[in-house]
């Protein structure tokens, strides 16, 4: 049974690995990369989140939540977030699945 369910894990990945939902996920992920305006939102975002971790005052969260607004409004952004959600709970649900099936964690590490 348990060589079933990998067996059938792998079938599942394979399609997943050629759907609708992931083709999204990478085309709205190369739109982030080759946008030049998201590409300086989150070098902004990175900065303000350092600054806000170097010195946690009012003024340096107010700029990283600024710049997080600013990073999340953008479309292309917003594009890909909406993909990576789904996609993040169609495998909450599929891990769900599999574990009232097996009733173990198959991903958890083995010893050696």
């Amino acid at each position: 049974m348990d060589n079933e369910i990998v067996d059938k894990v792998n079938e599942l990945i394979d399609l997943l690995d050629n759907s609708e939902m992931i083709k999204n996920l990478n085309f709205h992920k190369k739109c982030i990369d080759d946008d030049n305006v998201v590409g300086n939102l989150i070098k902004i975002f990175k900065e303000m989140k350092y600054n806000y971790e170097l010195n946690p005052t009012v003024d340096n969260r107010k700029k990283l939540l600024t710049a997080k607004i600013n990073l999340y409004n953008n479309e292309v952004v917003k594009s890909y977030k909406y993909c990576e959600n789904e996609l993040y709970y169609h495998i909450l649900y599929m891990n769900e699945k599999l574990s009232g099936l097996t009733n173990k964690n198959l991903c958890a590490k083995k010893d050696s």
